[in-house]
């Protein structure tokens, strides 16, 4: 609706003990102002399929902002063209999220373009999905991964997201007190680049491979360190 709702959700605001339900429908051109949400802002449960929620901004937080206490699925539905003026440009995930057969697209912050896992309650499960042409100002073009989250990976394709500084693709941060870990299978990370330049730069940080994956930046580039795990993460 394009009006501020105290700051939290420029469009939806879903609470500790609200359960929300979209379906076949269109959450757009919201705007939490320097707020958290611009989408939706959701501390409760939110489950979205066949949707689309494009074109919102908040400072952080885009398109969807997930509170500690959030549980949000989507499924089969994509998050395009938000906008936050700090972190999660499409998403920025402090709950927990299950994100399949859905993609993350042409979104834009300063760090965590496509989205931004943080805190110690963040989990991020991707499945089937895209992640593409989303953009940061600093860090984490498509995934920015910080303090001690959790986000694993599968089926999915990570391409063509930008970054001026680093970690175009996925950014794994190492910063002090941040332990983020990443886990992927299936998964290829390729096309993504970073700096005027334009520089391949597909990820940065700490990567565990559990196997079929393909991440493309070869050589002075790769700034990740992968360690090829056997087994499961489940």
């Amino acid at each position: 609706n394009g009006v501020p709702l105290t700051n939290r959700g420029g469009g939806i605001a879903v609470q500790s003990t609200g359960n929300l339900e979209i379906n076949d429908s269109v959450v757009s051109d919201n705007s939490a102002g320097p707020g958290i949400g611009g989408g939706a802002w959701i501390n409760g449960t939110l489950k979205i399929r066949r949707s689309e929620v494009r074109a919102n901004s908040a400072n952080i937080g885009g398109g969807i902002a997930v509170a500690s206490g959030g549980n949000v699925q989507i499924a089969q539905s994509s998050i395009r063209t938000n906008n936050a003026e700090s972190i999660g440009g499409g998403m920025d995930i402090l709950g927990s999220m299950i994100f399949a057969q859905s993609s993350l697209v042409d979104n834009t912050a300063e760090y965590g373009g496509g989205a931004n896992v943080s805190g110690s309650i963040g989990r991020f499960v991707v499945i089937n999905s895209t992640v593409a042409g989303n953009s940061a100002i600093m860090s984490g073009g498509g995934l920015y991964l910080n303090s001690l989250s959790i986000s694993n990976v599968y089926n999915t394709t990570v391409a063509f997201n930008r970054a001026d500084s680093s970690g175009a693709g996925v950014y794994v941060s190492l910063d002090s007190g941040s332990s983020a870990t990443f886990n992927i299978r299936g998964t290829i990370i390729a096309s993504n680049t970073s700096g005027a330049s334009a520089q391949p730069d597909d990820c940065n940080g700490f990567i565990n491979s559990y196997g079929q994956n393909r991440i493309a930046t070869l050589g002075a580039f790769l700034n990740c360190a992968i360690d090829t795990v056997t087994g499961s993460w489940d």
